[in-house]
Formats: C-alpha cells, sequence, structure tokens
C-alpha cells in the first residue's frame, strides 16, 4: 500500500471517528435538555411562562421580579425608542457623544463635584457622592488610605466617582441625597423582610 493510500485511510478514519463523537455529544446534550425540560412547570399551567405570554419582569422594591403586562411592556419599549430617537437627534455621531459628555463633566465641577474628589475631598473625610450610571446622589466617606469611597451599600474606586463636601450641598443637592437615602433604605428593609420570611417558610417547609 502506498503512502498516500495510507494517508487517505487514517483520514478517513478520523473523520469517522470525529462524527462519532459529535453524534455522541449531540445525544448528551438532548437528554440533558429533555431532563431539564421533563423537570420545569407545565408551561400551559402557568401562563406567564408561555413564550408567547411572556414579556419580561419588573424588579419591585422588596427585589423580587413581576411579570411585566403587555401593555407595561410595550410602553415601556415605546419609551426606549423614544429616547433612543431623541438622542440620535441630539448626538447623531460619536464626536457628538462626546462633546455632550464634556459638557456634562464640566458642568458638575462648575456645581462643584470633582472626580476623584480633587483638592476639595481628602482622605478619610465625610462626602456626597455620585457617580456615572445614576443619578442618585448618597452620603460617603473616602478611606484613611484614599483607596476606597464607600457609599450606601457600594463601595468603589474614588477616581470612577464623583465627590463634593457635604456642607457645600446646594439645597437642592441636599434633598435629592436625602430622598436617594431614604428610598435605599426602605428598598433594603423590604428585601430583607422578604428574605425573612422566605427562610421562615422554607424552614417550616423542612420540618417532619
Amino acid at each position: 500500500m502506498s503512502t498516500m493510500q495510507e494517508r487517505a485511510m487514517a483520514s478517513g478514519a478520523m473523520r469517522s471517528a470525529a462524527r462519532e463523537s459529535e453524534d455522541r455529544i449531540i445525544e448528551a446534550i438532548e437528554a440533558s435538555e429533555a431532563r431539564i425540560l421533563a423537570a420545569l412547570p407545565n408551561a400551559s399551567e402557568h401562563p406567564v411562562m408561555a413564550e408567547a405570554e411572556y414579556y419580561g419582569h419588573k424588579t419591585m422594591i422588596d427585589g423580587s421580579h413581576e411579570p411585566l403586562t403587555k401593555d407595561e411592556a410595550d410602553s415601556l419599549w415605546k419609551y426606549v425608542e423614544e429616547r433612543k430617537a431623541q438622542r440620535a437627534a441630539s448626538m447623531p455621531t460619536a464626536e457628538a457623544a462626546l462633546s455632550q459628555f464634556i459638557e456634562a463633566k464640566q458642568r458638575l465641577q462648575e456645581l462643584g463635584w470633582w472626580q476623584g474628589g480633587g483638592l476639595r475631598v481628602k482622605r478619610g473625610d465625610e462626602c456626597a457622592v455620585a457617580e456615572f450610571g445614576s443619578s442618585g446622589i448618597f452620603r460617603g466617606w473616602v478611606d484613611e488610605e484614599g483607596k476606597y469611597v464607600h457609599y450606601a451599600d457600594c463601595v468603589s474606586d474614588p477616581r470612577k466617582c464623583w465627590l463634593k463636601p457635604l456642607a457645600d450641598l446646594t439645597d437642592d443637592e441636599r434633598k435629592h441625597m436625602d430622598e436617594c437615602e431614604a428610598l435605599d433604605k426602605i428598598a433594603h428593609e423590604a428585601e430583607m423582610n422578604r428574605l425573612t420570611a422566605q427562610s421562615i417558610i422554607e424552614a417550616e417547609g423542612t420540618q417532619p
């Protein structure tokens, strides 16, 4: 038998083995999917689980999730599309979006907020804290090493936050901070109550 023939036979054997391996993998995946589906509740008994009737969920004040109705989902999506169109109109290019970003940072500095605190908020100081991604303002403090800023139930790098001395807050900023902290307290207590109740129910369910 020539070398070419030997190589062809070897290549054919390898392809055959690969196909057999793929078949076994597919069979294993299908078996796993079947076990998972068998363990799920019947979608017909739980309409919210039916794909045609599921529109997402909303997170409640206690951290639990509730299904969205079709009207709620439609209203949210309409709002999302409207805001997207507004952003496209006001910031049609990356350059325009970056310019807005620069303007926002400049305005925050004019209002007395500095990323990382600047020279106004020093290590160990209490301060007001804001962070990109949220419009919330919270009381916090920078640790003695200047490595972390603590606020609400969060810990972050000061360089990622906008800080301002508490004494320098405007009346509007202080009012907004108080509202944010009150809402955060309500949410935290509600979630703790829900988890406690859930633990009690689970414990009672395990009793003989």
